[in-house]
């Protein structure tokens, strides 16, 4: 149950995929005339709003009013580091539309995939950019690795539960391997001169 419930939350992922194994269903048997591209992210657009209307529509205020204090302390502080590592990794990782796909990983990790949508939609609202189709592909991609992660997602809860802080440290300790690995990724991927402006923020594109 702890697990579908955990996939339940990434359901998006076998959406997208179902979505393009059909559309690649549709141009095998040269149906792919009855798609229209601009209806279509005219339909999407539409989409967006209702889910970030139904998300903020789905906070509970009394939720919210009863852990104000830590609701804000771990916004700040996690708004603050989430700001900086996305726009430091971002501006050094990505080589082509490189805001586009910087202000989509900073809607995901400081909300949700409606959260990087709308921000997207900002300044690509027609998605134009691949951005959106190279998440989709990169989200599968990840969910493979991802699996030990999502598995023990809920041993923080656990925790809250039992008492038992093993849980908490145990999970603690995956997120620190994960945290190695993408660091060395990281360090991989880049391009050599990206390392040599450690100070600045953005990193300017040569």
């Amino acid at each position: 149950m702890d697990l579908g419930d955990s996939l339940w939350g990434i359901n998006f992922i076998f959406a997208a995929f179902t979505g393009m194994i059909m559309r690649k269903f549709i141009v095998a048997v040269k149906a792919d005339h009855v798609i229209d591209n601009h209806t279509m992210n005219r339909v999407s657009g539409l989409l967006v709003d209702i889910m970030v209307t139904a998300a903020i529509a789905a906070i509970s205020i009394a939720v919210v009013m009863e852990y104000w204090l830590p609701i804000l302390i771990v916004s700040v502080v996690g708004g603050i580091i989430s700001t900086w590592s996305v726009i430091y990794i971002g501006s050094r990782l990505y080589r082509t539309h490189r805001f586009f796909r910087t202000l989509m990983i900073f809607g995901v990790s400081t909300g949700t995939l409606s959260t990087a949508l709308a921000l997207l939609r900002v300044v690509d609202p027609d998605f134009k950019s691949p951005v959106v189709e190279d998440y989709t592909f990169g989200a599968g991609i990840v969910f493979i690795f991802a699996i030990p992660l999502i598995l023990f997602m809920t041993w923080p809860v656990r925790t809250f539960l039992t008492g038992n802080w093993m849980y908490f440290w145990m999970f603690f300790g995956l997120c620190c391997l994960y945290l190695v690995g993408c660091t060395i990724y990281f360090f991989i991927k880049s391009p050599k001169h990206v390392l040599k402006n450690k100070r600045q923020v953005w990193l300017k594109k040569k």
